[in-house]
């Protein structure tokens, strides 16, 4: 007579289900960290595109009344909100240039620009100079 095998294989081991669920948890952790890292990438890349039109909007703005120019500081309202800018404007010698001596209306002009979003971690700096004459 054949012995009758009660213990039947059909399910799988608690080891073979811990192992499973290990491997499926990287995969997962793996692609939404690949999700948060294209998100992060995608708000930088929006970022700096619009700090560089807005920086050029802003020189412009600057530079129709170099010599005049008090505001310092403030954001580009609600088109752009979340973004600040500053700058600051410093005269530069011109000696280097060897302009002619009785003539000492150039002022060169060093400006420096700064935007930033409303958190502060992400910011876009440029200088430049410009000659204001007067």
């Amino acid at each position: 007579m054949a012995a009758i095998d009660h213990h039947s294989n059909k399910g799988f081991t608690l080891l073979e289900v811990m192992v499973a669920v290990s491997i499926i948890s990287i995969v997962l952790i793996s692609l939404f960290k690949m999700q948060y890292e294209s998100i992060e990438l995608a708000t930088t890349t929006n970022f700096e595109f619009n700090a560089i039109i807005l920086s050029k909007q802003l020189l412009a703005d600057i530079e129709q009344d170099l010599i005049n120019m008090s505001e310092m500081n403030g954001n580009f309202g609600p088109d752009y909100p979340g973004i600040e800018w500053s700058y600051k404007i410093s005269k530069e010698s011109t000696e280097e240039f060897n302009f002619d001596e009785n003539n000492n209306q150039h002022n060169l002009t060093r400006i420096e620009i700064e935007l930033q979003d409303q958190s502060g971690q992400k910011s876009y700096k440029t200088t430049t100079w410009r000659f204001a004459f007067e």
